[in-house]
C-alpha cells in the first residue's frame, strides 16, 4: 500500500473516535462586581463624643470606631462598687456585738437614703412630665405644618390662575406680584415650622435621656435605701445564720448590678463587628444617637460577588459550585476564579440596565458568583465578564 493511501486509511479509522471526544462550550455573561455591606449599629443611646473611623478607612474586627458619652454609667459603676463593698463589710463584721452608736448611725443613713429616694422619684416625675409636654408640642407642630403646606398649595394655585389671566390681559402685574409675595410668605411659615420641628426633636431626645437617667437614679437610690434598712435591721436583731445568708444573697445581687452597669458602659464603645472598609458614616461627633441607630456602613472584606442573568434555555448549563472565570477592564490580561453560590429559583425579565431591548424582553435567572481570587484587586462597581465552561460529549 502506498504511504498516502495508508495515511488516509488510518485517518478514516480514527475519525469516529475523534467525533466522540468531549468538547468544551464556552458561555460569556456580563455583570457588575458587588460587595457585601454590613450595618454597624449602636446598642445604646447617647451623645456621640468621639469617632475614630472615616469613610474609605480599612478597619479590623474589634477596632474601636466610636464612643458615646458614658459618664452616667461610670457614676453608676462607682455606686454599685460601693454597694458591694458595704455588703462585704457587713459580712466581715457579722457575729460581732453591735454598739448603740452604730445603730444610730445606721438609722441616720436610712433616713438620708429615704430622702434621696424621694428626690429621685420627684425628678423622674418632673422629667417625664416635661417629655410629655415636648411630645404634645411636636404633635401640634405637625398639625400646623400640614396646614401651612396646604396654604402654600392654595396660594400657588391662586398665583397660577393670576398668571394665566395676566397672559390673557385680564389681570394686572401688581396682583400677580402680590400673590407671589403671599406664596413666599406661606413657604417661609412652612420652613420655620420645619426648623421648629427639628429643635423639638432634639429636645425630645434630650428629655428621653434625662428620663432614663432619672429612672436609673431612682432605682439606685431605692437600692441604697433598701441596703441601709437591711443594715439597720441587722444591727438591731444581731447576726444569725439567717442574717448571714441574707447578706450573701444581697452581695450576689449587688455584684450582679455591678456587672450590668459595666455591660451598659461597654455598649457605649462601638467596635467593628468584622474586618472591612467604611463606605458610609451616618453620624458625627456631638450628635445624639438613639439605641439601634446605624453609625457606619461596612463593606465586608473578602466578600466580592458578581450577579449574571442566564436565559431560561441555558439554565441547564449552570450548577451550584461550578467554577467561573471573571475578567474586568482594569486587568485585561488577568482572569479571576469564582464559584457559583446561588441560582435564583424564580425567573424575571432581564434588568433594564442590559444593553439591547431584545435582551430585556427575555426571561432570565439571576446567578451569583463569589470571587475566590483577586479580592485585593477587584473593586465593587467594576463591570465584569463571566465565562462558564460546559463540557459536552461529542458525536457524529
Amino acid at each position: 500500500m502506498k504511504p498516502i493511501q495508508k495515511a488516509c486509511s488510518i485517518f478514516l479509522c480514527l475519525l469516529p473516535l475523534l467525533g466522540c471526544q468531549p468538547t468544551e462550550q464556552v458561555h460569556v455573561y456580563s455583570g457588575t462586581i458587588e460587595g457585601q455591606e454590613r450595618l454597624v449599629q449602636s446598642e445604646a443611646g447617647g451623645i456621640l463624643i468621639k469617632t475614630t473611623a472615616e469613610e474609605g478607612q480599612s478597619v479590623k474586627e474589634n477596632d474601636i470606631l466610636a464612643r458615646l458619652d458614658d459618664r452616667d454609667e461610670q457614676l453608676r459603676i462607682k455606686e454599685a462598687k460601693a454597694a458591694v463593698a458595704i455588703v462585704q463589710a457587713k459580712l466581715d463584721e457579722s457575729g460581732a456585738g453591735t454598739r448603740p452608736e452604730k445603730i444610730n448611725e445606721a438609722f441616720a443613713r436610712v433616713e438620708q437614703a429615704h430622702a434621696t429616694t424621694g428626690q429621685a422619684v420627684a425628678k423622674q416625675n418632673a422629667t417625664a412630665a416635661q417629655l410629655k409636654i415636648l411630645q404634645a408640642k411636636k404633635a401640634e407642630l405637625s398639625k400646623l405644618l400640614e396646614s401651612a403646606r396646604s396654604t402654600v398649595v392654595y396660594q400657588q394655585n391662586r398665583l397660577k390662575r393670576a398668571q394665566s389671566l395676566l397672559e390673557a390681559g385680564a389681570s394686572s402685574r401688581q396682583e400677580v406680584d402680590t400673590l407671589q409675595e403671599a406664596v413666599n410668605q406661606a413657604q417661609e411659615v412652612v420652613n420655620d415650622l420645619i426648623q421648629q420641628g427639628y429643635t423639638v426633636d432634639a429636645q425630645i431626645n434630650q428629655a428621653q435621656q434625662e428620663v432614663e437617667a432619672a429612672r436609673a437614679a431612682r432605682d439606685s437610690s431605692a437600692a441604697a435605701e433598701k441596703a441601709a434598712q437591711a443594715n439597720l435591721d441587722l444591727l438591731r436583731t444581731g447576726d444569725t445564720n439567717y442574717t448571714v445568708q441574707g447578706l450573701l444573697a444581697q452581695k450576689e445581687q449587688t455584684e450582679s448590678l455591678l456587672e450590668q452597669m459595666v455591660l451598659q458602659k461597654n455598649k457605649k464603645t462601638i467596635t467593628a463587628p468584622e474586618s472591612g472598609i467604611i463606605i458610609r458614616q451616618h453620624f458625627h461627633k456631638g450628635e445624639v444617637i438613639k439605641p439601634g441607630a446605624t453609625l457606619y456602613t461596612l463593606l465586608q472584606a473578602n466578600r466580592l460577588e458578581v450577579v449574571i442573568y442566564v436565559p431560561e434555555a441555558e439554565l441547564n448549563r449552570v450548577k451550584l459550585g461550578q467554577t467561573a472565570q471573571i475578567k474586568v477592564d482594569a486587568y485585561p490580561d488577568r482572569t479571576f476564579a469564582g464559584n457559583i453560590t446561588k441560582i435564583a429559583s424564580k425567573g424575571e425579565f432581564t434588568p433594564k440596565n442590559v444593553q439591547t431591548p431584545e435582551e430585556r424582553t427575555k426571561i432570565v435567572f439571576a446567578v451569583t458568583i463569589r470571587l475566590t481570587e483577586g479580592l485585593d484587586q477587584v473593586k465593587p462597581g467594576m463591570p465584569a465578564d463571566v465565562t462558564l465552561t460546559e463540557n459536552k460529549a461529542g458525536g457524529k
